[in-house]
Order: structure tokens, then C-alpha cells, then sequence
């Protein structure tokens, strides 16, 4: 069973903003470096450094907006849930066995793990109907430690 990032949600728009984020960072750091005395190296070294950071950052994030659309968020196999998480990062994948309880807090589904670790759903991300189903099948799967508001 598979439930994909709802469609109706602007990511295209998300990951356009996030571009101009880098934007005004990397215009904001090249407008201060260029005031700055040029005794200051150690502060250059310290801008450029955060400079390539929050723009590595950035178009991390860009493109995960702007291919989110095409990835699976939430999958169920006969004995496991996964979890989309990014680009770079692996899928989050957990065995029903190891989950303590699921409890729906506003628009997240909030997995409590048997070794104390949680993982969060966000519903917000899903259809209406998908959101609905994927309660439902964990419901049914989960029994008792499926915990609804």
C-alpha cells in the first residue's frame, strides 16, 4: 500500500521560495564581505563558510520540494511501515512489531518506538482520503496501539 505527497499542496512554490532564500543570503554575504576592512580575514573565512552552508542547505532543500511530488510518502508492507525522509537521507523504515503505540496529535501521527525513539506522519502532506485510509489500515494492523485523539 503506498500514499503519495498530496498534489494540491504548492511544492513547486515551496521549493521556488527556498531558491530565493539562497538568494538573499549569498547577496546579503557578498554585500557585507565587500564593506568589510581587509584585515578581517577570519571573518571572511567565517562568511564564505556559512555562505556555502545555508546554500548547500538551500538547494538541498529546493530539491526536495521540487521532486517531492514524484516520491511515495508513506509505504505499507505486510510487516513494516516506511517513511520518506529526503533526498540524501534513506527511507525510515519501521517493523510493526517494533512500534509502542501511534497517537494523532493535530495533522501528525506521532509513532512511539519501543526503544523510546518517535517518528512523526505529517497527515497535512497526505489526500483527505489517503489520510483517512492510512488511519485506517493502522488501525487494523496496530489494533489497541492506535491511539486516536
Amino acid at each position: 500500500m503506498r500514499f503519495s505527497f498530496r498534489k494540491e499542496i504548492n511544492w513547486i512554490k515551496r521549493g521556488i521560495l527556498w531558491l530565493l532564500y539562497i538568494s538573499v543570503v549569498i547577496i546579503v554575504n557578498i554585500i557585507t564581505l565587500v564593506n568589510q576592512s581587509q584585515e578581517a580575514i577570519s571573518y571572511y573565512l567565517i562568511m564564505i563558510s556559512l555562505t556555502i552552508l545555508f546554500t548547500a542547505f538551500g538547494v538541498y532543500k529546493s530539491l526536495f520540494y521540487f521532486n517531492i511530488q514524484e516520491k511515495d510518502y508513506i509505504t505499507i508492507d505486510h510487516d513494516q511501515l516506511s517513511i520518506y525522509k529526503g533526498n540524501l537521507l534513506s527511507r525510515k523504515t519501521i517493523p510493526f512489531q517494533k512500534i509502542e503505540r501511534v497517537v494523532e496529535i493535530s495533522n501528525t501521527l506521532l509513532i512511539k518506538l519501543v526503544n523510546g525513539k518517535e517518528q512523526q506522519i505529517h497527515t497535512e502532506w497526505l489526500t483527505e482520503k489517503d489520510s483517512q485510509t492510512l488511519r485506517r489500515e493502522l488501525k487494523t494492523r496496530l489494533g489497541e496501539k492506535f491511539i486516536l485523539k
